[in-house]
């Protein structure tokens, strides 16, 4: 680990090598950011809308490490093949502005109880959340959520 570098600051470099004939010519200079890929998310939270019947999905932002989040990846679990994550990008796209700021975004119940992620009624409604920035994705998805909201009739 490096001390003295401190996150989100511009750093300058230019390097020259040496060898038995002298030394050569100085490189043009760099500019780097001392930044890297963000912490895992969270556990998201789920819960349902009482004036929709939505699952509302809230997460809290991870720590950026020197660089912005750009985008988030929201999946849900497909329950008719629990390896398969699915995106609902109609209504929670991670890559919205809006979304990226407020960290929260609804997602009607029919979108579970269909054939697309195959949720029977009283099932936990499971989602997992990865972070962006410049520099790249979090190391691994957030642990799945604690859920709240189970799948249910559409009102």
């Amino acid at each position: 680990m490096s001390s003295g570098i401190s996150s989100a600051v511009n750093y300058k470099f230019k390097v020259r090598a040496r060898n038995k004939w002298g030394w050569g010519q100085w490189s043009q200079i760099v500019s780097i950011r001392a930044s890297t890929w963000p912490t895992v998310v969270a556990k998201p939270s789920t819960s349902i809308e009482l004036s929709t019947g939505n699952v509302l999905i809230t997460w809290i932002a991870p720590l950026h490490r020197g660089s912005s989040i750009e985008k988030y990846v929201i999946e849900f679990q497909n329950q008719a093949n629990l390896a398969q994550w699915v995106e609902i990008l109609d209504y929670c796209n991670g890559q919205l502005v809006t979304i990226v700021l407020s960290r929260t975004c609804s997602v009607p119940m029919s979108k579970f109880i269909s054939n697309v992620l195959n949720y029977t009624i009283g099932l936990p409604i499971i989602v997992r959340i990865t972070a962006h920035n410049e520099k790249g994705y979090s190391e691994t998805p957030s642990l799945s959520s604690d859920s709240v909201a189970d799948a249910r009739w559409i009102p």
